[in-house]
């Protein structure tokens, strides 16, 4: 009986709720909640903590993460931080449905998708994330993410750079430092996909 109640014990440690939620802040202490509000920095007080420290998880993977969605969505915002462990990385839709998604490891070079002008990036890990069906602009053309091309200094992520938003195609590549392990996790209220990335290889 005590073997019972030690497992089901660990069983409910597990499997603790989603990420608690913690508002991301810009350099001037705003929160970034409205459309169209200034995001002058990535400098953030440690946004959607896992309730699991990164090297305890088992999903960590080099390889292509993707789930198929129909519902077109909407972007509002692209933030990104680093925890005990791992860079964070977040695509938040606000109450909007997720759309579909592929993140992958790509070679260079890196193109704008419309241009296909090249992008310069630093590191030697580029990863890609693809959104489908999306837009970050409105039918106006007004951008719903004002920074699209962000320098960072974290661990391991470098940069973010916007690379498309054309026809319904959302695409963000992070460059980093070196090609580690990824894990991607899908969050509510709002709704965000989340990329970490792994400090250790």
């Amino acid at each position: 009986m005590t073997r019972f109640i030690l497992l089901f014990t660990l069983l409910v440690a597990a499997c603790t709720p989603e990420e608690a939620e913690e508002t991301l802040r810009t350099s001037r202490g705003t929160a970034r909640g409205a459309v169209g509000a200034a995001a002058d920095s990535l400098a953030v007080s440690a946004p959607e903590m896992p309730s699991q420290a990164a090297g305890a998880d088992t999903s960590w993977t080099t390889s292509a993460v993707g789930v198929e969605r129909d519902d077109h969505t909407m972007l509002l915002d692209v933030r990104a931080a680093s925890h005990d462990g791992f860079d964070r990385i977040v695509m938040d839709f606000g109450s909007r449905p997720l759309p579909g998604y592929r993140v992958e490891y790509v070679r260079p070079p890196v193109t704008q998708c419309g241009s296909g002008a090249e992008v310069d990036l630093p590191g030697t890990g580029f990863l890609s994330i693809q959104m489908q069906p999306a837009a970050a602009h409105t039918e106006e053309g007004v951008a719903m993410v004002d920074r699209r091309d962000r320098r960072l200094d974290l661990p391991v992520l470098l940069q973010l750079t916007a690379t498309c938003d054309f026809e319904a195609d959302v695409t963000w590549v992070a460059a980093l430092r070196t090609q580690n392990p990824i894990r991607v996790l899908e969050l509510e209220s709002p709704n965000r996909i989340v990329i970490d990335i792994r400090h250790r290889m």
